[in-house]
């Protein structure tokens, strides 16, 4: 879908990009990381050629983007930016409609389009009529993110979108940006300086140094098989075995329960297949989807060596023990 053919690029007397590059297959989710500096945006901004390369070639869905005429070339890619962009002349509904309503949409179908997406990145109706500087941070992003999926693109582009963003609302939006790729198949390319968000989002993180490609690897990979001591520092250090734990779940690692079962073999847990009241069950107890990250910190905080699992339902349905946190991961 995204191809980066050999490109590079300088900036004055500096060489932002070397000769690079890259695939970014259909559907996939890659993101750019590195140090300021490194030549994350430059690369990104080629795509949708805010910035030209000065040798190689870009092409997106099979077609030399130098080739495409600039305005139709931009009107097929979402661009998200940190500071969500949006007119501030103009109310929420209108803004969205931006890209369609220059394409020649019929009225009737923009609006469907503002209001499909109102619901998809969960706006409330009433928003449409507000203007931008009504909402909040969270709020303007979700807009920003509706504007660049409003044309239906292919390729969606991000650059550090969730950067300005309090922790609670950068986590919500990342997991509402995972919940639509996964929904509409788009491929994404999205530049961050947060390793975690990285970590999170990514298929594929590729690391750059000095406008040179270190490592294009899957999240887990990188951590425990780092291409460089660069790569090895940047992604944690010695901190990146506890990364790794964020990246699996407690599924991945807990004991089941054997059926018949044996009496729970820890103080306090329910018998298998025994209901939990749902109001004790996060306190002490795990859910499957949680991560080793979080079930770990659990562990800490309640001075336990093993946990029982519940089902959402409140049912029993495994252990898991501090020992099982270093067993060699099941899948990089």
């Amino acid at each position: 879908m995204i191809e980066l053919r050999g490109v590079s690029k300088r900036h004055g007397g500096v060489q932002a990009v070397h000769s690079t590059n890259l695939h970014v297959a259909v559907g996939e989710r890659v993101v750019l990381v590195g140090p300021s500096g490194a030549g994350k945006s430059t690369l990104l901004r080629m795509v949708n050629r805010l910035v030209e390369p000065d040798t190689g070639s870009v092409w997106v869905g099979g077609e030399d983007t130098a080739h495409v005429p600039l305005d139709a070339l931009r009107r097929r890619l979402g661009y998200v930016i940190q500071s969500n962009g949006l007119f501030p002349h103009w109310r929420v509904a209108d803004n969205i409609a931006t890209v369609p309503r220059l394409l020649g949409w019929p009225e009737p179908q923009v609006n469907q389009r503002v209001q499909e997406l109102m619901d998809l990145l969960q706006l409330p109706p009433e928003l449409g009529l507000r203007w931008p500087h009504e909402l909040s941070g969270g709020q303007q992003q979700r807009v920003g993110v509706a504007r660049a999926l409003a044309a239906k693109p292919q390729v969606l582009l991000l650059d550090e979108p969730f950067g300005a963003l309090d922790p609670i609302t950068r986590v919500e939006l990342q997991a509402e940006l995972l919940r639509l790729q996964d929904a509409l198949g788009t491929t994404l390319l999205m530049v961050t300086h947060d390793m975690d968000e990285a970590l999170r989002i990514g298929q594929r993180v590729a690391v750059l140094r000095d406008g040179v490609l270190q490592q294009v690897d899957t999240p887990l990979a990188l951590l425990l098989r780092p291409a460089n001591d660069f790569v090895r520092a940047f992604v944690g250090g010695r901190a990146a075995g506890l990364r790794g734990l964020a990246l699996q779940t407690v599924a991945q690692r807990m004991r089941p329960v054997p059926v018949p079962s044996a009496a729970p073999s820890h103080v306090g847990a329910p018998a298998p297949g025994q209901p939990t009241a749902l109001g004790l069950q996060r306190a002490r107890a795990l859910l499957p989807e949680d991560n080793l990250y979080q079930a770990l910190s659990d562990m800490v905080l309640q001075g336990a060596q093993v946990l029982p699992v519940l089902s959402l339902q409140g049912q029993h349905i495994g252990d898991l023990h501090l020992s099982d946190f270093v067993l060699p991961p099941a899948s990089t």
